[in-house]
């Protein structure tokens, strides 16, 4: 029973990041007073912009090495591929927040006045 316990919380974790990846780069900001034929021109430059900050980056392969090798530790095998699934997931998560950032930056020097949050979910 615990393996398909833990089968099923790496399933449910790798749906969610999922779920999550597809946010960061495709944001559309909330902007004020901007025209918008210039407001589509300039997201799509800007969405391409943050699409160069990878998934696949320093940090998380960082994450989900520290976590491979803490879950290896506290449970061999198994508690690698857990324990790196887990930090690379949560550094993931992150990169969906560098990459929000990036397309509100990149909107705002481009001159549209965004007002929303760069850090909310």
């Amino acid at each position: 029973m615990n393996k398909v316990m833990r089968a099923s919380a790496l399933a449910a974790l790798a749906v969610a990041l999922g779920g999550c990846f597809a946010t960061g780069a495709k944001h559309r900001p909330i902007v004020d007073g901007s025209d918008p034929r210039r407001y589509e021109v300039d997201l799509a430059a800007c969405q391409d912009v943050a699409k160069q900050r990878s998934y696949v980056n320093a940090d998380v392969q960082m994450h989900a090495a520290i976590g491979g090798a803490v879950g290896a530790v506290a449970n061999g095998v198994e508690g690698a591929v857990a324990g790196a699934a887990v930090g690379g997931g949560v550094a993931a998560v992150d990169t969906v927040r560098e990459r929000k950032a990036i397309v509100i930056n990149c909107m705002e020097g481009r001159g549209h006045r965004v007002v929303e949050s760069r850090y909310s979910r």
